[in-house]
């Protein structure tokens, strides 16, 4: 992935789970072809950064969130 690539369609989701430990996440499509998913558990976990081929997750913390996507 690209260190500036372009945004190409992102959705966000606010969600109740027994599973995860986030309930809000962020899926960005990429120019390159590449995805970008952003999760915001309570606590950011060690490997808070993952490159996996041309697919990035990245996990902020949940009061982080309203600084990446403000909700009006």
């Amino acid at each position: 992935m690209p260190i500036a690539d372009k945004v190409m369609k992102y959705s966000a989701s606010v969600m109740q789970s027994s599973f995860l430990t986030y309930f809000r996440v962020i899926r960005l499509s990429l120019e390159s072809g590449g995805t970008a998913f952003i999760g915001f558990p309570k606590d950011r976990p060690n490997d808070w950064l993952q490159f996996n081929g041309s697919d990035t997750t990245l996990y902020m913390t949940q009061d982080e969130f309203k600084h990446v996507y403000p909700m009006r």
